[in-house]
């Protein structure tokens, strides 16, 4: 198994995928409103950034007309809603 440290700053090499480096990414939480269940269906994202995870919380509502709306959040905390879940109550309230 090859060596995933840079040997000179003892950190994690960076890993390329898709042609983008993932450096240091976070796990966000987006909570998706599908007219289908009762309850948000909860999708886990790791990006770089928030930037990242709004866009990539958009295009999962975007996947399915079923999808009414998306909340993103990141260790608990609501850092955005889109479309159904747009308003100020939290799927989680």
């Amino acid at each position: 198994m090859p060596d995933r440290m840079n040997e000179a700053s003892g950190r994690p090499r960076k890993i390329r995928l898709t042609g983008e480096v993932i450096a240091r990414s976070k796990t966000f939480e987006v909570f998706v409103d599908d007219d289908r269940y009762t309850v948000p269906t909860l999708h886990l994202v790791s990006a770089a950034d928030e930037r990242r995870a709004r866009e990539l919380a958009e295009s999962l509502m975007r996947e399915s007309a079923h999808h009414r709306g998306v909340e993103l959040r990141w260790e608990g905390a609501r850092l955005y809603g889109a479309g159904s879940l747009a308003g100020a109550a939290s799927v989680l309230d």
